[in-house]
């Protein structure tokens, strides 16, 4: 198969309509599709098609592929990793009283001996509600 030939069948799945997709779904992998979502079934024959010429992914690079993926569903849902520098502190003063949230280096925060797993965490442990923590901490200055 040349790289034309798999250009060619890849323009084929783009236009075909979701019929023919499950058709070449079970030409390709010799079994009902799990279901009949027209990306679905694009996507899966496009990357098919890929495999059969290129070969599979190589471990490393599969890994860093699903790495990718799972930040872009906790940015999806809202759950964005602040990655500051170690030693990085937040400051805010709220109700009085100075707090300090201090960045660990891996994605979390430490904040009166505890460590947390996200800025929003200390900022609801603070204030008893759920907060954004990176909006909370700014309101009250820069890190």
């Amino acid at each position: 198969m040349t790289k034309s030939t798999v250009l060619q069948m890849i323009a084929r799945i783009r236009e075909a309509k979701v019929g023919d997709l499950v058709a070449q779904y079970r030409d390709l992998f010799g079994r009902e599709p799990p279901n009949r979502d027209y990306q679905y079934l694009r996507r899966v024959l496009v990357h098919r098609v890929q495999e059969i010429h290129f070969g599979p992914l190589d471990e490393e690079t599969r890994e860093k592929l699903l790495s990718v993926g799972r930040e872009v569903e906790k940015r999806q849902r809202g759950a964005v990793r602040l990655d500051a520098a170690r030693g990085t502190q937040w400051r805010r003063e709220w109700n009085g009283t100075v707090y300090v949230a201090t960045a660990t280096g891996d994605g979390r925060f430490e904040w009166n001996g505890t460590v947390y797993n996200s800025l929003t965490a200390v900022a609801t442990a603070i204030t008893g509600t759920h907060r954004n923590g990176k909006k909370w901490f700014l309101e009250g200055g820069r890190p």
